[in-house]
């Protein structure tokens, strides 16, 4: 198993991410935050994929703290994002669209990253 410097922890045994599933995440992390931010739109492709590929994340690791710094980061930056953008937007429809496209991939966050509060 290949050691990521980037683990949550050091632990040796922890899961590994494959890096197909973390370059995708990247790409269509970029491609949503990139339309929100030429458009003010919310491309709901790059959308879905992101909450897709969050998902399989979330079914990789279960309950596990062990999640690479790597997908964290840029499944951050699809919310951040979404949201820096919304700031800008002058329209108040996209600007409701984009705030809940964030909130969409808040909701996955949460369920994969935590905290959680049970």
């Amino acid at each position: 198993m290949v050691s990521d410097p980037f683990m949550k922890t050091n632990n040796r045994s922890a899961p590994f991410v494959s890096a197909d599933l973390i370059d995708e995440l990247e790409k269509q992390s970029a491609s949503l935050v990139l339309r929100a931010r030429m458009d003010k739109t919310v491309d709901d492709a790059a959308l879905q994929k992101v909450l897709t590929l969050i998902q399989s994340i979330q079914a990789q690791f279960g309950e596990s703290n062990l999640v690479p710094f790597k997908a964290v980061g840029h499944a951050l930056f699809a919310f951040t994002g979404l949201l820096s953008e919304a700031m800008h937007a002058r329209n108040e429809i996209s600007r409701d669209l984009l705030v809940a496209a964030a909130w969409q991939v808040e909701e996955q966050l949460v369920r994969v990253f935590g905290p959680s509060y049970d």
